[in-house]
């Protein structure tokens, strides 16, 4: 019981602290929900979606490679290899989304409904996508060893529970924080500036992907 206790909390700290300090956590969905004129609830109801996405797709490869008796190191390279298609893929997202951004700029034209609804779908492929690769090594592993199903469900769950609370918390501190920040000169170039967003967290997954022996995002 004390080992499963020790891995909750080793759960709930690395998720909590993985979220924070990874910024495509919460950046892209507060740069696209202030561009694209969302309410505060549809912003954090798209995070919560985006979140459980993420987990759920990588909480479901640590159960194959579980069920398969494969090991940590070849999850691993899927998801490395996972990770950086998703990464160029984000890039790739925000680079079209500040090209039509400055293009609506120029032209002065309001959104369409369309418009948002794609945004919404590209940000829900993106983030399934995503693996959250220090789950499945260093929390499924150990507790399936340690504790059984039960102990690999309580630390899945918990896991993925402070993942997707951190990342609405992230969001609506971001979106509180531009509320009070008055730029409407730069309101024209709002989706411009929330594509370059999307592409700066992209090269920086990019960049960390590459540098951490983990290769974490």
């Amino acid at each position: 019981m004390d080992s499963l206790f020790a891995l909750l909390l080793t759960a709930a700290s690395l998720a909590f602290v993985h979220t924070i300090v990874c910024a495509d956590h919460y950046i892209p969905f507060i740069a696209l929900g202030k561009s694209n004129g969302w309410t505060v609830k549809k912003t954090l109801t798209i995070t919560a979606l985006c979140g459980m996405g993420r987990v759920i797709s990588s909480a479901l490869l640590g159960l194959a490679g579980i069920a398969l008796s494969l090991g940590a190191s070849n999850l691993m390279g899927i998801a490395d290899i996972r990770g950086e298609f998703t990464v160029w893929l984000m890039i790739a997202f925000g680079l079209v989304y500040m090209v039509y951004g400055i293009r609506k700029a120029i032209k002065d034209t309001p959104c369409s409904c369309g418009h948002s609804k794609k945004t919404v779908c590209g940000l829900l492929v993106i983030y399934a996508l995503i693996p959250c690769e220090p789950m499945i090594p260093v929390m499924m592993f150990p507790a399936f060893a340690q504790s059984g199903v039960l102990g690999l469900a309580a630390v899945t769950l918990t896991y993925a529970t402070v993942t997707i609370a951190a990342m609405m918390s992230m969001t609506f501190i971001g979106i509180k924080g531009l509320q009070m920040v008055k730029l409407k000169k730069l309101e024209r170039y709002a989706h411009a500036l929330a594509g370059f967003a999307v592409f700066a967290c992209g090269v920086a997954v990019m960049m960390f992907h590459t540098h951490s022996p983990s290769g974490c995002c």
